[in-house]
């Protein structure tokens, strides 16, 4: 697969919620595109969609209704045409998750060491058994092969752990999750993730309860990831900061749409949509004189605004906004916006 063959591509994606005041439309066609090796970031406020988008792209949505139209290709094949069986075999292995909350991946009954090993255990099931893996695969531990391989994984554990460069690794095996700080339990959860050498990574919002310091270091290790195995990274975050040190590309969710994508500078030194200036004047990047909150809420979507979801809150709005949908477009080079007086779809 070469940089310009996309490595994972969604298309059009609408997903659905049914709840008891109606129906909720929590992502509204949404294209994404993501390149070998390549670190976007997927930016906005709680509640604009960017979680379940990913969620959508693992395909672990409850149904019904879920995903209700679109397409979601990954190395050539529809995700969303794939059976349970053929899913089970990608996550984890081909397509990995880095949750928010390690704790709530992290089994706290069992040691660090112990879900690692079995984490790569699972790897090896994966990649050697042609039906769907289940604990019937589980290797046979009281066989010379099945030794064999416990203390291989065991000694890969302790590696891994290094490479994600956790303190002390031979002692930290030895912990259950809730001994180790935060810091040191989204290394584990990294390690884990790395445990089936993935393609693509999705981290959603990994570093938001870390310190600056142990954020910083996350960081770092994710751009080591990209750099030297050339894993790709989808990094869900509402921190602009963290993204602008991070991610190569970026694309501004709001109220379930993509209203702009551009590369990382760009978007930061040319923002091209009210919503993104907005987001950037709202945050710690801007100047202590240009901090500006963006009024009113995020659009209630089980019935969301007619024309841009956007115009309740927009110092620019005219009334085309109001009764017009406008359309993702470009509006310079590698850069588009989804809004109609910025690339003059209206005046």
């Amino acid at each position: 697969m070469t940089r310009s063959s996309p490595l994972l591509e969604v298309k059009n994606l609408h997903v659905r919620f049914e709840t008891l005041r109606g129906v909720l439309q929590a992502v509204n066609g949404v294209d994404l595109t993501i390149f070998p090796g390549q670190i976007v970031g997927l930016i906005g406020e709680s509640g604009s969609g960017k979680s379940v988008t990913a969620k959508s792209i693992l395909n672990v949505l409850s149904t019904p209704p879920g995903i209700t139209d679109g397409e979601i290709w990954y190395r050539g094949r529809n995700l969303l045409e794939l059976s349970a069986k053929e899913m089970s075999r990608l996550r984890g292995q081909s397509i990995a998750m880095v949750s928010q909350d390690p704790m709530s991946s992290l089994n706290p009954v069992f040691t660090v060491g112990e879900q690692l090993r079995d984490a790569l255990l699972w790897a090896d099931i994966v990649q050697n058994t042609t039906g769907e893996p289940s604990a019937f695969n589980l290797i046979n531990r009281f066989t010379s092969a099945g030794r064999r391989r416990f203390r291989q994984a065991a000694a890969q554990v302790v590696e891994d752990l290094r490479q994600v460069e956790l303190p002390a690794p031979h002692q930290q095996v030895k912990n259950y999750p809730q001994q180790l700080s935060g810091g040191m339990r989204q290394r584990v959860l990294t390690a884990m993730a790395c445990a089936g050498e993935p393609d693509l990574i999705i981290a959603d919002e990994p570093t938001t309860a870390l310190d600056v310091t142990i954020q910083a270091q996350i960081l770092m290790l994710l751009r080591e990831l990209a750099q030297t195995r050339g894993v790709s990274i989808l990094y869900i975050s509402h921190d602009l900061g963290v993204v602008a040190q991070l991610c190569d590309r970026v694309a501004v969710m709001y109220a379930g749409e993509i209203v702009e994508e551009a590369d990382v500078r760009d978007i930061f030194e040319n923002p091209q949509h009210p919503y993104t200036e907005a987001l950037i004047r709202a945050t710690t990047m801007a100047s202590e004189d240009d901090l500006v909150e963006i009024p009113g809420e995020v659009p209630n979507m089980l019935a969301p605004p007619k024309g841009c979801h956007f115009w309740p809150r927009c110092p620019k709005m005219v009334e085309q906004c109001a009764n017009e949908k406008p359309r993702l477009a470009p509006v310079g080079q590698d850069h588009e916006s989804k809004c109609g007086r910025v690339h003059g779809e209206w005046i």
